[in-house]
């Protein structure tokens, strides 16, 4: 009986230490730029509020800016609803550089002056949308050089740039705005200048400007490319005016270069193809072709 009652015990007892193994996993640890995250970060003049409830913003230094949300926009909510992107309100100077973490996240420019030197004024490592204000007059200047070939606004998959206001972009790195895709919406004003005669005001993979009753203007200055996208540019509305410094307009990669992928520019109906020798070779729409551009705002 007491080597059934010794038998017992060491079975609870062995039980229970494998319990309080098994209930004591470490967890993820949480991240700990999300940890230390705070709702609202001032700087000087500078604030930049984060909208959503699970939306952060941390300071790594008065240079640094992280964005970071729990937010995951392909996810639906419990309810079948699409979740809210996550999102930050900008107003004032800051001289340093923007980071976003999450996708899709949404910046809105309300009268804000970004700056940085050598590097860009924001990096996006996931999707993000900029934003213009509506009567809002906002810039973002970089000044120095990399031997990278980036932009003042770089990202690493898409950048939408949208919003109804004023946005001046000037760029003494390689490119003006350098990402994966870029989409270009809504009814702002934005210019596009730079100091790199080699370089692209805007440089992709693909670039759409979709069918619209808004009119968005943008504005292109000293850069040889005002356009340049690996694959396809798509124009179906808006206003684009690329200044005599702008040695060529809109260009894609040619066939030599990517044989798997259409090399094209469509404005409106009118699809731009180039031939040479029998071989499709890259898109090209020079000065001299531009007024097919004005059909499609009249």
């Amino acid at each position: 009986m007491k080597k059934l009652i010794k038998l017992l015990s060491l079975s609870i007892l062995t039980m229970a230490i494998l319990s309080s193994c098994v209930n004591n996993v470490p967890s993820e640890p949480e991240d700990p730029i999300y940890a230390n995250g705070v709702k609202e970060i001032t700087i000087g003049d500078f604030k930049i509020t984060a909208k959503g409830d699970t939306d952060r913003i941390y300071k790594s230094s008065d240079k640094e800016i992280i964005l970071i949300s729990k937010v995951d926009v392909d996810t639906l909510n419990p309810d079948g609803t699409e979740p809210d992107a996550p999102e930050y309100d900008l107003e004032g100077t800051f001289n340093g550089q923007i980071i976003n973490k999450t996708k899709g996240s949404v910046l809105n420019l309300n009268n804000v002056t970004l700056t940085n030197t050598n590097a860009p004024a924001i990096y996006g490592e996931k999707k993000i949308e900029i934003k213009a204000g509506k009567k809002t007059n906002n810039s973002i200047s970089v000044t120095g050089s990399s031997d990278e070939k980036i932009g003042a606004i770089t990202c690493d998959k898409k950048v939408e740039l949208g919003g109804s206001g004023n946005l001046t972009i000037n760029s003494s790195l390689f490119h003006g705005i350098k990402a994966d895709d870029i989409q270009i919406k809504g009814s702002g004003t934005h210019e596009i200048s730079g100091t790199n005669t080699e370089g692209s005001a805007i440089n992709c993979n693909a670039l759409e400007v979709k069918t619209s009753d808004k009119v968005v203007t943008v504005t292109f200055k000293n850069f040889r490319h005002g356009i340049k996208a690996d694959k396809t540019i798509s124009i179906q509305s808006g206003k684009f005016i690329f200044d005599e410094s702008i040695v060529v307009p809109m260009k894609t990669d040619s066939i030599e270069d990517d044989g798997e992928n259409d090399h094209s520019i469509l404005i409106g109906s009118r699809k731009y193809l180039q031939f040479n020798g029998g071989d499709e070779q890259e898109a090209n729409i020079k000065t001299d072709d531009l007024q097919i551009l004005e059909s499609i705002t009249e």
